[in-house]
C-alpha cells in the first residue's frame, strides 16, 4: 500500500524494526507506556486512539497508532477520511482495515472499499504502524471529515430533532395510538433523551434510538392538535432544541361495523419484519382472520393468520419478508364476521 525505495541496508533495517514492532505488539511489551487515548467528537463520530512508541536505540524507533471510530449518528455513515500530521514526518511501513496513504508528515486513511457502512451505534478499529528516526514528538493532531479530532463541542453545535411521524396534516384514526417518532442527533453521538408534545403538553420520552413513543387517541377527537419533539445532549450545562411543529387530526371511527388497519402501508425490509396494528369500530370481540394476496405474497407471511379482535384493545401482527423479495408487493386482507374488512398494503424494500 505504501512505496518506497531504498539501499538494501535501510531495507534490511526497516524489516528488522518491522518484525521488533510486531513481537512487540504481540507480547504486549511496550517500552513507552500508551498515551491516553484521544476522545474526539466532529458532527456525530467519535473518533479513541492511543499511541505506542518503541525506542530501538540511536533515537530511532517505532511508533504504533490504533484507532477506533464510533458512529454515534442516527443514520450509517458510508464514508469517512480520517488525517494525522505528525510534528515531524515518520515512515509508515504498515496500516491496516482502510485505505491508507502518506504525503510527508500528514497521514490519511479511509473507509476501505470493501468495509461496509458503519451502523448507528458501531464502531470500527483501524491503525497504522511507523518508524521515527530522530525521537518521537508529539502530539499528533488528527481531523476526522476535516473536523478537529479535540473532544470538543463548541456553543456553535447545539443537538438536532426531526418529527418523523405523524407527518404535517396527517390523518389518525382513533382507536389507533397516536404514534410519535423522531430522528435525533448530537456532537459524538450525545444524544440525551428526546421528548415528545402534544398541544405543548410533555406525552413520553426516549431515551435510546430509534425514538419513539405511543400514547392514547381517546383525548384529541376531532379538532386539530400539535406535535413537536425536543432533544437534550449531554453537554454541561444541557443543551436543546425543538423540531418544527405538525399538525394533526384524530378521526372518530366510522359508523359502520368495520375493521380498522392502523397503517394502510408498511414497508418490511427483505429479511426482516414490520408490525401492523388492527381495532374494531365498535367495542365487540371477534374472530378474525388474515390473508396475503398479491405478487408478492409467496415472500410475505403473517404471525399470526388468526386472532381475536377485541374492540378498541387492538391486536398487533408481525409481517415478515423473505429473503430475496425485494421489490415485491403484497395485499393483507383482515376479515371477522359481521365487520367490513380492511387491507394493507406491503412493499418489500432492499435491506
Amino acid at each position: 500500500m505504501f512505496t518506497h525505495h531504498s539501499p538494501p541496508a535501510r531495507r534490511r533495517r526497516r524489516a528488522r524494526l518491522l518484525a521488533v514492532a510486531t513481537a512487540l505488539v504481540v507480547a504486549g511489551a511496550a517500552v513507552a507506556a500508551p498515551a491516553a487515548p484521544a476522545h474526539a467528537q466532529t458532527e456525530c463520530l467519535g473518533v479513541d486512539k492511543t499511541i505506542s512508541t518503541f525506542p530501538t536505540g540511536h533515537d530511532g524507533g517505532i511508533v504504533l497508532i490504533s484507532i477506533t471510530l464510533t458512529n454515534g449518528c442516527p443514520h450509517p455513515v458510508t464514508d469517512w477520511t480520517l488525517t494525522l500530521t505528525f510534528p515531524d514526518a515518520i515512515q509508515v511501513t504498515a496500516g491496516w482495515s482502510a485505505e491508507w496513504t502518506q504525503s510527508g508528515a500528514s497521514v490519511t486513511a479511509q473507509r476501505p472499499v470493501w468495509g461496509p457502512p458503519l451502523s448507528p451505534g458501531q464502531s470500527y478499529a483501524f491503525g497504522l504502524i511507523g518508524q521515527y528516526a530522530d525521537g518521537f514528538q508529539g502530539p499528533v493532531s488528527c481531523t476526522i471529515n476535516g473536523s478537529p479530532c479535540d473532544g470538543g463541542s463548541t456553543p456553535g453545535e447545539p443537538p438536532t430533532v426531526t418529527l418523523t411521524t405523524p407527518i404535517d396534516g396527517a390523518t389518525l384514526l382513533y382507536p389507533c395510538p397516536i404514534v410519535l417518532t423522531a430522528e435525533a442527533s448530537a456532537l459524538g453521538g450525545k444524544v440525551d433523551r428526546v421528548e415528545f408534545y402534544v398541544d405543548d403538553v410533555l406525552v413520553g420520552t426516549d431515551d435510546t434510538a430509534p425514538y419513539e413513543l405511543e400514547t392514547p387517541s381517546s383525548a384529541h377527537f376531532g379538532v386539530n392538535h400539535t406535535a413537536f419533539a425536543r432533544v437534550y445532549d449531554r453537554s454541561d450545562p444541557p443543551r436543546s432544541a425543538d423540531s418544527e411543529t405538525v399538525e394533526f387530526v384524530v378521526a372518530p371511527p366510522p359508523p359502520a361495523n368495520m375493521i380498522i388497519a392502523c397503517q394502510r402501508e408498511v414497508e418490511v425490509p427483505e429479511g426482516g419484519s414490520g408490525t401492523v396494528r388492527f381495532h374494531l369500530s365498535a367495542n365487540a370481540t371477534v374472530p378474525a382472520t388474515l390473508e396475503v394476496t398479491g405478487p408478492g405474497a409467496a415472500g410475505v407471511t403473517v404471525e399470526p393468520e388468526a386472532f381475536d379482535l377485541d374492540g378498541m384493545a387492538g391486536h398487533e401482527v408481525v409481517v415478515r419478508a423473505a429473503p430475496g423479495s425485494a421489490g415485491t408487493t403484497a395485499t393483507i386482507t383482515a376479515s371477522a364476521e359481521g365487520f367490513l374488512p380492511t387491507s394493507v398494503t406491503v412493499t418489500v424494500t432492499s435491506p
